[in-house]
């Protein structure tokens, strides 16, 4: 009577800790348990990342083996005057004198010319992209997945224009929704602030989204 009252409570602890995915203590002795794999990036950080390289490498493509952007001319120059000279409210020089920085973009030559007119032009595309896959894959899940790959592909088209300020005000535009969209107010703040410092127009497009 003994034995079998024992070999019942065997196996009712046998079936209680298999129930929850784990072995009995007489196992635990010999094997050790095996903890789950880890992913090392969600689905949402690899498919954004994906954007992000994708945008990159065309962007590249385009800066380095595309014509040069109509505009280009004028980055040139004014990314040098601010690299030789700072910041200045006026400029004698460019057609019959004109507003250096304040009317076009008070943020894009100050960065273009410390890191270079093309190199921040592929990460102002790249960081478009990945801001606007974030955005596209929190508000329609992956069926998003396609649109965001498209636009990695076609916003890249913006290097042939030649109109970098407005593709640094976008990616701070794009990035201002994200804040947003996360509730993140004060991120959204600054990065307004910034999106009408490297372009009004970006900034106008923004508000007219709000």
């Amino acid at each position: 009577m003994t034995r079998t009252r024992a070999q019942t409570l065997e196996r009712s602890s046998d079936d209680y800790y298999s129930g929850y995915g784990a072995p009995p203590f007489p196992a635990c002795e010999d094997a050790a348990v095996e903890s789950p794999p880890r992913r090392l990036l969600t689905p949402l950080a690899a498919e954004a990342l994906l954007a992000f390289g994708l945008a990159a490498l065309v962007a590249s493509l385009l800066v380095a083996f595309g014509p040069p952007g109509s505009d280009l001319a004028a980055h040139v120059y004014q990314s040098g005057l601010f690299r030789d000279h700072g910041f200045q409210l006026w400029n004698n020089f460019w057609y019959e004198g004109r507003y250096s920085f304040i009317t076009y973009s008070l943020l894009y030559y100050p960065a273009a010319s410390l890191l270079g007119i093309q190199l921040l032009a592929v990460l102002s595309i790249a960081g478009a992209a990945l801001a606007f896959t974030v955005i596209a894959a929190r508000e329609w899940g992956p069926a998003a997945c396609w649109s965001s790959r498209s636009f990695a592909v076609v916003w890249a088209g913006v290097v042939l224009s030649g109109a970098y300020p407005f593709a640094l005000g976008a990616t701070f535009a794009l990035l201002a929704l994200w804040a947003l969209q996360s509730r993140g107010r004060l991120r959204f703040a600054v990065l307004t602030v910034l999106c009408f410092a490297a372009s009004p127009l970006a900034f106008a497009l923004l508000v007219l989204l709000l």
